[in-house]
């Protein structure tokens, strides 16, 4: 669901699973996903738009951003079961070894 907001009023708008999971994409390539949505949903993404493995690593790995959200290991751990879980894709390994690395580096 997204919320449409303007300066008088502020209502829910019902929006498909596939807008939904394209306004995920265009967060992710313009950088302004948030950290918990990303890692909630990564998996959606890159099996969506391959080529954003790279960003998707690039923003998993930014410490500032992690530290600055209210993550938490649930979360690490829980991307790291839907990863392994997901369909095989090119760069699952390697964002396996990123979501790795940001939850043991946010211990």
């Amino acid at each position: 669901m997204i919320i449409q907001q303007s300066k008088k009023v502020r209502a829910r708008v019902r929006a498909s699973a596939g807008e939904e999971l394209s306004l995920l994409v265009n967060l992710l390539r313009n950088d302004t996903i948030g950290y918990r949505m990303l890692l909630r949903n990564v998996v959606e993404i890159v099996l969506d738009d391959n080529s954003l493995v790279v960003d998707a690593v690039r923003l998993i790995a930014d410490r500032e951003r992690a530290v600055a959200s209210s993550v938490d290991q649930d979360d690490y751990e829980d991307a790291l079961v839907a990863i392994r879980c997901s369909d095989q894709f090119s760069g699952k390994e390697v964002l396996i070894s990123s979501v790795s690395d940001a939850m043991q580096q946010s211990w």
